[in-house]
């Protein structure tokens, strides 16, 4: 029973996510762009592949912005700045 709580849980967050960044889209495309043809529509940083959720992924395992811009160096520092900015004003 815990375990399917979790997976529902799991689940829900997910959508919340996708729904928060879609909402940042809308307001501002030039950092995250969404394209069905692009990683499955997921929200990925304009001109890349890379996915916003990675960034967060990142910092959730306690990485760095320094080692996270090192191992996507198609992401630009401006880029992830912008994202915080967006992120902290909402």
């Amino acid at each position: 029973m815990e375990v399917y709580i979790f997976k529902k849980a799991q689940k829900f967050i997910s959508g919340l996510f996708f729904a928060f960044f879609s909402y940042l889209f809308l307001m501002q495309n030039s950092i995250i762009t969404i394209d069905p043809e692009i990683q499955s529509g997921a929200p990925v940083f304009t001109g890349t592949r890379v996915p916003i959720k990675s960034f967060f992924d990142y910092l959730s395992t306690g990485e760095s912005m320094e080692t996270y811009l090192e191992d996507y160096p198609a992401v630009s520092r401006q880029q992830i700045e912008e994202l915080l900015q967006m992120v902290f004003s909402f």
